[in-house]
């Protein structure tokens, strides 16, 4: 293998994300075998060992784990381009720029409001991309954006806002190791003296805001990420704050916490002298099914 396809990083993800080659071949529809070859072609070709095998199925190496971060961001991406060029516009359609900063449900918060919204204003073509939230409103400003979705709006006179949907932080993602996975009930504050991952990034400030309104002051692990995953907990034996279930692996476990819940809101933010009838549209869409998108 002279170079690394789209289909080795989603055979690395199936893996990660299922903690078992055989499961994950399940998944893809493809044999074991070939599936095992093209990982071990993949480590090959990278010069780096990914999984770790042991006797109830692989989990990543921290080499593996970060690789796998990295790969879940270029697959979305690839997605995301997919979706782009098929909803180009044309004379005939209006566009809508949109841009958000991704994190937990995000993205599926997103694609339900714009299902909803293609179901009433089918002549309207949205273009989603993710942007930091200072980005966000430099593009609001230089009119590059229509709607952005942000953590922390902008506190002037040239916006309005309004509550999209809130992230509500109500799991810990520990790795399976930890000494704490089996205490009943789990509280934040016993976390504070083992690594958490962080970022400086939205919304883990506000969540990091939010511990510290508790009194929760955890300790940090040695380097920051851009974002959480089940394969950077396992790979760097570090906790993390995580929205509601997702997919897990065999060396990472999810647990509710006995605290009440982190809630962080993001925010549909837009220019106040804005006069496109397509971006007003779509903000009344997004503001009538809020609640509604809690239960997606």
């Amino acid at each position: 293998m002279s170079f690394v396809e789209l289909r080795h990083l989603r055979y690395l993800v199936a893996i990660a994300d299922e903690g078992s080659i055989s499961r994950a071949a399940a998944r893809l529809h493809v044999a074991q075998q070939a599936l095992s070859r093209q990982i071990a072609d993949l480590e090959h070709e990278l010069g780096v060992r990914l999984f770790v095998r042991h006797a109830r199925g692989v989990r990543l190496t921290s080499r593996g784990a970060a690789f796998a971060e990295d790969a879940r961001h270029m697959l979305a991406e690839a997605s995301r381009a997919v979706l782009r060029v098929r909803s180009a516009d044309d004379e005939c359609r209006q566009s809508l720029r949109i841009t958000y900063t991704p994190a937990g449900r995000t993205e599926e918060y997103l694609a339900e409001l714009l299902r909803r919204f293609a179901g009433t204003r089918p002549h309207i073509s949205p273009q989603c991309d993710p942007l930091t939230c200072q980005a966000q409103v430099g593009a609001l400003r230089d009119r590059t954006v229509d709607v952005g979705f942000l953590f922390v709006p902008p506190d002037t006179d040239e916006f309005d806002k309004a509550v999209a949907w809130v992230l509500s932080f109500d799991r810990v993602l520990l790795p399976a190791d930890h000494p704490l996975v089996c205490r009943d009930p789990l509280w934040l504050r016993d976390l504070e003296s083992s690594p958490m991952l962080w970022s400086p990034r939205e919304p883990y400030q506000s969540v990091l805001a939010a511990l510290a309104d508790r009194g929760v002051r955890p300790a940090f692990a040695s380097f920051r990420v851009s974002r959480t995953s089940p394969a950077l907990v396992a790979g760097i034996g570090a906790w993390a704050l995580v929205p509601g279930d997702g997919p897990c692996e065999a060396g990472a476990v999810r647990r509710t916490f006995a605290d009440p819940p982190i809630e962080v809101p993001q925010w549909a933010v837009w220019r106040r002298d804005e006069a496109s009838a397509a971006v007003h549209q779509f903000v009344a869409t997004c503001t009538s099914i809020e609640h509604e998108l809690a239960e997606v």
